[in-house]
């Protein structure tokens, strides 16, 4: 979603105004009391909403497909030719593994937690850096990484509420390994 869903998440969780052209809210104007929603006589109505960064990783269910962020296929392919690999500095994101997803799914699901927003990101921040010269392991590329531009300090999310409320914390590191490893596989194999 080209970030605007990590913004919009964001902004909700901090109770401003997110305008995507369809709809208007504001968290902080949201009824509260029980009669402000509709729904039938006796029933709870609970809510959550998890915003899931970009994932990384081997499929979760063999022989299906991801659907990564280009960046990932653009890097591995220039990694595959040997050809110069160039990212802005500092860009990146707190990536997370759909296996690590479905866990805090399995968790929020299993809660009594209600109008809760969790975000379901890796703890590290890792950058497109990062992730280029990653690429060129596991095809013993020559290519070179060449950074353009300034970093600036990265957005990260706090992930206290995912730790606290579940006792889970995501590390990105393995999973983008295996799915750049994964995709090489992909991209040598015609597939």
């Amino acid at each position: 979603d080209g970030g605007t869903g990590r913004a919009a998440a964001f902004q909700l969780a901090q109770g401003c105004r997110v305008d995507h052209g369809h709809a208007i809210h504001r968290l902080n104007n949201v009824p509260r009391t029980q009669h402000a929603v509709s729904r039938p006589a006796g029933t709870n109505l609970r809510c959550n909403l998890l915003r899931p960064a970009y994932t990384s990783g081997k499929p979760v269910v063999p022989g299906r497909t991801t659907q990564p962020d280009r960046r990932f296929h653009r890097i591995v392919e220039r990694a595959r030719r040997d050809a110069e690999i160039v990212v802005a500095a500092g860009d990146g994101t707190q990536f997370v593994w759909a296996g690590d997803l479905a866990r805090l799914y399995e968790a929020v699901l299993g809660s009594e937690r209600n109008r809760e927003v969790y975000f379901g990101l890796g703890k590290t921040f890792v950058t497109w850096e990062c992730i280029a010269h990653q690429a060129v392991r596991p095809v013993a590329s020559t290519s070179a990484v060449r950074v353009e531009g300034v970093a600036s300090e990265p957005c990260r999310f706090d992930l206290g509420k995912i730790r606290d409320h579940f006792g889970l914390e995501f590390e990105p590191e393995p999973h983008l390994a295996d799915h750049l490893a994964h995709l090489a596989h992909l991209a040598k194999h015609g597939a």
